[in-house]
């Protein structure tokens, strides 16, 4: 399983690129991120 924390500036191609790699049984999207210092702070915190 590879977990992933989306990071990209425009919602519309976070939401798109989710729901995409959802659909892929080896991938979990554990996080999302509109920049750099917000995808920082996320992959610090433990997922849920």
């Amino acid at each position: 399983m590879i977990d992933l924390l989306i990071v990209d500036d425009d919602a519309l191609v976070r939401s798109g690129l989710s729901l995409i790699l959802q659909s892929d049984s080896g991938i979990r999207v554990v996080g999302e991120a509109a920049d750099g210092d917000e995808g920082l702070r996320v992959a610090r915190c433990p997922w849920p």
